[in-house]
């Protein structure tokens, strides 16, 4: 009897210790599975808070270019009525904020009138939000240039762009000109006096 009673005490004893350690695995099991779930939220949400920094700075990038100035440099032509062309060069500011420019620099010689002073009087100069400097162009001068202009915004963000220009581009292209019959009274006389003035401003 003694012997049977011990008999049954170790079983007993065994599958307590049996449960104990389903018990210990069955914890041990929820815990990697809770462990990986909390790192994978971690990841999930690292990953959102990083898509959601570079939308912010995409977002923030797209204010300051929609706002920023951009200042551009580029020729026209005009029909002055009097069977002539009258070429200009622009400098524009298209942006939506003012722009200071620092310097203007040519790949090569501009025209008679221009090559001496090289837009010197443009350096330090604001440009407001769509205003432009014209400067008069030899009607002859066919040659391309490429303008480099360093300019900053207000908040002293500085900005770097280069333009070719290519002075004859209509070199190849028939323009009409408009008749001098169909004119009204006294409107050449204008027109040429106002060319005039403007090449004499030139060449100062």
């Amino acid at each position: 009897m003694g012997y049977n009673h011990y008999r049954k005490k170790m079983m007993i004893i065994t599958v307590s210790n049996w449960i104990q350690v389903i018990g210990i695995i069955v914890t041990f099991i929820t815990t990697l599975v809770s462990l990986w779930i909390a790192l994978r939220s971690l990841r999930l949400s690292k990953k959102s808070i990083d898509m959601a920094t570079e939308s912010a700075e995409q977002t923030k990038l797209s204010v300051f270019n929609a706002n920023r100035p951009y200042v551009v440099a580029y020729t026209t032509s005009l029909d002055s009525g009097l069977m002539s062309i009258h070429k200009y060069l622009i400098i524009k500011n298209f942006g939506k904020s003012a722009a200071m420019i620092h310097t203007i620099h040519t790949s090569d010689e501009l025209d008679d009138s221009n090559s001496d002073k090289k837009l010197k009087s443009l350096t330090n100069f604001t440009l407001a939000p769509g205003m432009s400097i014209p400067a008069t162009v030899d009607s002859n001068f066919m040659e391309t240039v490429t303008f480099n202009i360093v300019y900053s915004d207000l908040d002293n963000h500085k900005f770097e762009e280069s333009f070719p220009v290519n002075f004859g581009f209509m070199s190849s292209v028939r323009f009409e000109t408009s008749s001098i019959a169909n004119l009204p009274e006294g409107f050449n006389e204008l027109i040429a006096a106002i060319n005039v003035v403007s090449q004499q401003i030139q060449q100062k």
